[in-house]
């Protein structure tokens, strides 16, 4: 598997330097720190915050952000795009940042919506947001003439199961050219997790239904209840989006990682309710999202609690007292086949590969503290775990968010913040087979000021880690964790 969370400097340096956790290769996801090899680019509330990091570290730019409460940004060669809120819904802010020290913000644009998701590929931002359906009011977006507009009714599509009064928005934006959108569809009907892909997007709205005296009845779960997926994919060509098909499978979705698509099929798996009973299932669908394959019935009265398909492998951990990491084989779209079942106390939230035959998983112990899992998949029909290592701490942003997640299986590097205010870095020594700490960092704060040591995120760039957080920036020898230098935004 490749190592998403390394890439060459742009500098010439020749230096490597981490990116963002991302599901797909080549498709970036927003975040609150991102990093060139030289600059850190850093949100910090209303505040922009680019450091520089050669020699020592510096501010060069802090700018507040007005009209706007920013979300994530990306990291587009020389151009910074910021996603947040606004009045109007939701609003990109595209910078020129040929010269760090001095941004230059080169378009605004808005669409009607609450945020659900966005992407980046191949030079163009995905948006995807979520609006409530006003009667014959179609929803708006920044026109070609900069003003906020109705959608072309030609560009308003009616999704094939509408189950409540929304509009889905998605716009595609080129970022060389932040003036306009390139492209907007919006699609009546509902979204809450998205996956995506070089070319391709999916949409998905979990429902539960009821049946009551023969009609269907929804958010009820207390009568002959049961629950569902609806798709809706998406190509994604040049900025220009086009929807392809609509589906249906039963269950609810955990989150983006219960979801893949290779070799022309789409493959999720879904935890199912139904009269009060839970069990687990496995789906395989072709480019129409009619289903092809599957497997049902999986870990009764469990719940998934995290998943990862690696080529045409599907790992998931279902739990309810001990923790199942199923192995399916799904080479064959129309017979997929369950090939181990591994359990063991506590579960994995969180799962990544972590080189040739090893799953990385972060999670919890039966007794809610943090655990580190190692597992041996080089043997998909005998899945076994290497070792695991406990933590006495309870919470980390990274067991719900794999963006806040440092992980690095070429620089075997794995670093995460905990609810103590504290950066743990470990690594995985493959002789021993055990987790070793390399450091556990504590977050600066200013005396006498009030707690700004949250939403911690670390880069590195060589041989420097740095660690950002909503309060400062520290920098840090990887050799021996040495602190270099620190500041205070």
């Amino acid at each position: 598997m490749p190592d998403t969370a390394t890439n060459a400097a742009p500098d010439g340096t020749g230096n490597n330097h981490s990116e963002t956790n991302v599901q797909v290769e080549g498709v970036d996801e927003g975040d609150i720190l991102k990093t060139d090899g030289r600059y850190l680019y850093r949100l910090s509330g209303s505040r922009l915050i680019i450091l520089d990091t050669n020699k020592e570290l510096q501010i060069v730019t802090e700018q507040y952000l007005e009209e706007i409460r920013p979300q994530e940004m990306y990291l587009c060669d020389t151009v910074l795009v910021i996603t947040g809120t606004c009045k109007s819904g939701t609003q990109i802010c595209v910078f020129d940042i040929s010269d760090p020290t001095a941004p230059l913000q080169t378009g605004t644009l808005i669409q009607e919506g609450r945020f659900l998701a966005s992407r980046m590929t191949g030079g163009y931002l995905y948006l995807i947001t979520e609006t409530q359906y006003f009667g014959e009011t179609p929803p708006k977006t920044t026109g070609t003439d900069g003003s906020l507009s109705p959608i072309p009714a030609d560009r308003i599509y009616l999704g094939k199961e509408i189950s409540d009064t929304n509009y889905l928005i998605l716009t595609a934006l080129d970022v060389n050219q932040p003036q306009f959108f390139s492209d907007v569809r919006a699609v009546l009907g509902s979204g809450d997790t998205v996956y995506a892909t070089a070319d391709r997007l999916y949409v998905t709205n979990s429902q539960s239904s009821a049946i009551q005296d023969g009609n269907l009845l929804f958010g009820l779960s207390d009568r002959e209840s049961s629950n569902f997926t609806n798709l809706i994919s998406f190509s994604l060509e040049q900025g220009k989006i086009e929807p392809l098909a609509w589906g249906s499978v039963p269950g609810c979705l955990l989150n983006q990682f219960s979801m893949d698509e290779a070799n022309g099929y789409f493959r999720l798996v879904t935890t199912v309710l139904k009269n009060s009973k839970r069990s687990n299932n496995l789906y395989i669908l072709d480019a129409n999202l009619q289903t092809v394959g599957k497997i049902e019935g999986l870990a009764p009265n469990e719940s998934i609690y995290s998943a990862r398909f690696l080529g045409n492998f599907c790992y998931f951990v279902t739990y309810r007292q001990i923790d199942p990491l199923f192995a399916a084989d799904l080479s064959d779209p129309q017979n997929p086949k369950i090939l181990s079942e591994l359990k063991i106390p506590g579960f994995s939230r969180y799962l990544h590969p972590y080189g040739e035959g090893l799953l990385f998983g972060l999670g919890e112990t039966d007794t809610g503290t943090i655990k580190l899992s190692m597992f041996d998949i080089s043997d998909p029909t005998a899945v076994t775990e290497l070792c695991t290592k406990d933590i006495e701490s309870y919470y980390s942003e990274a067991l719900f968010n794999h963006k806040a997640l440092l992980i690095s299986p070429k620089q075997n590097l794995i670093g995460f913040q905990t609810e103590t205010y504290r950066y743990e870095i470990y690594q995985y020594n493959a002789s021993l087979k055990m987790f070793q700490i390399k450091a556990s960092l504590t977050i600066p704060t200013k005396e006498n000021a009030l707690s700004t040591q949250d939403n911690a995120r670390a880069a590195y760039i060589g041989q420097i880690l740095y660690l950002t957080w909503d309060g400062g920036a520290a920098a840090y020898s990887m050799n021996n964790y040495e602190l270099l230098s620190c500041l205070h935004f």
